[in-house]
């Protein structure tokens, strides 16, 4: 019995230089679940490279061919399902990722306008996905007999005969249920591409900023991998960094870096790393917003005595006090900035 064909692919532009450089952690963390789900009977195949995509379609199509939508690379990847579609129509293809309007007026524009994306998974993917290929499976991954059964698939939107059809919000409230995508192997072909790995060890965010994807309720709750989780994952992750000889720096997907006491734990992690492997050289992240203090502390904990490796920064949205009561944020008092400054190499 053949094995169903998964693709999944975080496309780049990549020109004269990578536009984003880091590893495809968002599809590899939905693939990983998938396999940890179903077992031995799908196939999972991850890209990053338009021209290794390319390839693998001129030899062989998928069952399924799903795409993490970015507004950097949503031209693209719809190029390749457009291609994909004028093969074999019959292919379902799935987008998922942030590249999405938040109202439910403007999701269903979007979909309308780009009639090539069969499904698209909204929020936290891995279950939603897992659900919907379920459903593919079970109906010889005909995408339009799916949708005929008017199916409400949590975190799952399309449209079918000009209606639309919209699954109920759902957040992933136990992320040890999801394995890491570099324990399984699934992300060691990357270390040679020139990539930086990324990681990811919480999910949501407590404050409400007006422009921004997650400043909705459901996304407000805090969720977090476990402290082994993290050790084990960043361990590997250095190894083959140093196996590989790859010079690279470290991405942290995590939306307010340091601002939890569990990201202490992570930080000494990461100085161990930098000791003994001699990665990261440096880090990429976004702070938090608040709990200065911590954060600071964080950061310290990461620079150790030797070669730092991050460094500190506060940034103002804006100073106008119109703007920032529009946008929904507050900025670090001056007073408690300029006493980080003055204990810290805070810029």
């Amino acid at each position: 019995m053949s094995k169903d064909t998964i693709y999944f692919a975080d496309l780049v532009h990549n020109g004269t230089i990578k536009s984003i450089d880091t590893f495809p952690l968002g599809v590899g963390l939905i693939a990983s679940y998938a396999i940890d789900q179903i077992g031995k009977d799908i196939n999972c195949e991850i890209y990053k490279m338009p021209e290794d995509l390319n390839e693998a379609l001129l030899n062989k199509m998928p069952n399924v061919m799903c795409f993490a939508n970015f507004n950097w690379n949503l031209n693209l990847s719809l190029a390749f399902a457009k291609y994909v579609k004028s093969v074999d129509s019959k292919i379902p293809i799935i987008f998922g990722g942030p590249n999405l309007p938040i109202p439910q007026n403007e999701r269903e524009e979007f979909l309308k306008l780009y009639p090539e994306i069969d499904f698209y998974i909204k929020w936290d993917g891995e279950h939603a996905f897992l659900e919907l290929y379920k459903a593919l499976a079970n109906n010889n991954f005909d995408a339009l007999k799916v949708k005929s059964q008017n199916l409400h698939i949590s975190n799952c939107l399309y449209v079918y005969e000009n209606d639309y059809y919209e699954g109920m919000d759902q957040r992933i409230s136990n992320l040890m249920s999801i394995p890491s995508p570099y324990l399984m192997g699934l992300m060691d072909k990357f270390f040679s591409d020139d990539l930086r790995p990324l990681v990811e060890y919480t999910r949501g965010c407590p404050f409400g900023c007006t422009f921004c994807n997650d400043a909705v309720d459901i996304r407000s709750k805090i969720f977090r991998k476990t402290n082994d989780f993290v050790t084990e994952e960043l361990n590997y992750i250095a190894k083959m960094v140093k196996r590989n000889n790859l010079y690279a720096d470290l991405s942290i997907a995590d939306l307010n870096f340091g601002m939890f006491k569990e990201d202490h734990h992570t930080a000494r992690v990461i100085r161990s790393m930098a000791d003994k492997y001699g990665w990261p050289k440096t880090i990429d992240t976004s702070l938090g917003k608040s709990q200065p203090e911590r954060v600071l502390e964080t950061v310290r904990i990461m620079n150790g005595d030797g070669q730092p490796i991050f460094k500190m920064y506060t940034a103002l949205q804006s100073t106008d006090p119109v703007v920032l009561d529009a946008i929904r944020r507050k900025n670090l008092p001056i007073e408690k900035i300029k006493d980080l400054k003055d204990s810290s190499e805070l810029e």
